[in-house]
């Protein structure tokens, strides 16, 4: 999808300094996503151990794209 980054749950903690650039202040919101969901609830659980505030779990990709059409890429 436009705009997202690719950065696989079991590399959030290797890659925080990454995380930080992309996100800035660690209220702003995040939205984590994967196949099916399982993999989004883990990297929302890393994230939030690290300081962000207002993660949310997106679920599989499949369903955050139905869901929102306008994010798909072009």
């Amino acid at each position: 999808m436009k705009g997202d980054h690719h950065i696989p749950f079991d590399a959030l903690d290797a890659r925080a300094a990454e995380v930080a650039a992309l996100v800035g202040d660690k209220g702003h919101d995040v939205v984590v996503y994967c196949g099916a969901g399982v993999r989004a609830q883990r990297a929302k659980e890393v994230l939030e151990r690290q300081g962000y505030t207002h993660v949310q779990n997106g679920g599989g990709y499949e369903a955050i794209v139905a869901a929102l059409p306008a994010l798909k890429a072009p």
